[in-house]
């Protein structure tokens, strides 16, 4: 006989089981149990003042600052605050907490992690400093402070929105930042500072962000060295601005591996470079700077006149040696010397000749014009020599790129028949 067993079989196929009962169950908890957590730190925003502070509550144990109810002046933000038998860590300045506001007088310092919103001081038209640590400043948070005259950014600050548009009487900067990750691209670009601004590099500091400084027109370097921190001289960060040395002087610490020869040329009042005797990689000898471990001359103080003696045992003269010294009217080549960059001599609107060293194995000079050593090749015509016609050496096959570069005295070039190559720019700016 068939036994029948519908009603003994338990149904799992029903919404209503028991398996089906619990699991609706076990989320009702968890959900129970994320809001209590939630509330827990979620408080309705309560308002208090503290020594002329007002606060508003953020959380169950931090706070906002949202104004003040009288003057601070060099005001020190403390980390936190006591207030009815608790404690509250500041955690930020609220949105326009400040805006317009008179009550804000001289120095504003903060030192620990705090976020400064959008338009928090702007327009504080009695904040004259500002030092700060540890915060994220954001949009607009310091815009159009017209009496701020001093910036020193620290260890830890983030500036993440355009946050000194139009404060135009900003005077001097001081930099102790050491990473940059997370910042506005051009911190300063919107500025509107038209005077030349003092920059103190920290020792800490090791580089600079592209394009850091885009927006400023002129800085003064406070000490010679920039940042003796600094790893690389980089001429990108300062793009646009003209550059001023203490004395005229620029010294080269031991840490720096790397100098961009745009860098040195926009420091406008340099007028001799000094390497640390630390320094493995650089040195200095007679107003120009080699490096050590290549044996190249890399740059040339513009200004140097007169007479020039590479140092012995230069084996190359770099891409930029001795672009624009419009004074020099003599350089002397030594034997060690294999290797010359093309367009290291452009715009020597003086130079009249070109000294070889007899022994020179790859180059020569002949008349003061510089060739290679079988004269195959001329390589540089000196700019202000002063013959009217000159014959190319009979045993030439090319002219070198920039050969005869703005040589504005010479009126006609022979060339020889074997001439088969002619670099670019070889004739550029000739009469």
């Amino acid at each position: 006989m068939a036994m029948d067993v519908s009603d003994s079989d338990p149904d799992f196929s029903e919404s209503g089981s028991s398996c089906g009962r619990i699991i609706p169950l076990a989320v009702l908890l968890v959900a129970v149990l994320f809001l209590l957590i939630s509330v827990s730190d979620d408080v309705d925003a309560e308002v208090f003042e503290v020594d002329g502070v007002i606060f508003e509550t953020k959380t169950s144990s931090t706070v906002l600052i949202s104004g003040v109810a009288s003057d601070k002046e060099d005001w020190n933000i403390p980390y936190s605050i006591g207030y009815d038998s608790k404690n509250y860590i500041i955690a930020g300045v609220k949105a326009s907490a400040f805006k317009d506001s008179e009550k804000i007088i001289g120095e504003l310092t903060i030192t620990h992690s705090l976020s400064i919103e959008s338009n928090s001081f702007y327009n504080c038209s009695k904040l004259t400093k500002i030092s700060i640590s540890n915060a994220i400043l954001y949009e607009n948070c310091f815009s159009n402070c017209l009496s701020l005259t001093n910036i020193d950014l620290n260890s830890g600050v983030r500036v993440v929105g355009d946050s000194f548009v139009n404060c135009k009487n900003v005077a001097n900067i001081t930099l102790c930042v050491t990473d940059y990750t997370n910042w506005i691209q051009f911190p300063f670009q919107h500025c509107n500072i038209a005077e030349s601004v003092t920059l103190d590099i920290m020792d800490s500091v090791t580089e600079l962000p592209v394009g850091f400084f885009k927006g400023l027109s002129s800085i003064s370097f406070l000490n010679s060295y920039v940042g003796s921190g600094i790893i690389k001289h980089n001429y990108e960060s300062y793009e646009g601005c003209e550059l001023y040395i203490p004395n005229g002087i620029l010294e080269i610490s031991k840490s720096v591996t790397d100098i961009d020869c745009n860098f040195l040329d926009s420091i406008i009042n340099l007028n001799d470079i000094y390497v640390s005797t630390d320094n493995t990689t650089y040195y200095s000898k007679d107003k120009a700077l080699y490096h050590s471990k290549t044996g190249t001359l890399e740059y040339v103080i513009r200004s140097v006149s007169g007479e020039f003696v590479i140092d012995l045992g230069t084996n190359t003269i770099g891409q930029y040696a001795f672009n624009n010294c419009t004074d020099l009217t003599e350089i002397t080549i030594p034997k060690s010397v294999t290797n010359i960059n093309y367009s290291a001599f452009k715009n020597t609107t003086s130079l009249n000749c070109y000294n070889v060293d007899k022994y020179s194995s790859k180059y020569s000079q002949y008349d003061g014009v510089l060739y290679t050593r079988s004269c195959s090749m001329l390589v540089s015509y000196p700019s202000a020599k002063s013959s009217n016609r000159y014959s190319v050496s009979e045993y030439a096959i090319s002219i070198a790129p920039y050969a005869f570069y703005n040589c504005k005295n010479v009126n006609e070039i022979l060339l020889n028949t074997n001439i088969t190559s002619i670099g670019e720019y070889a004739f550029y700016g000739c009469n």
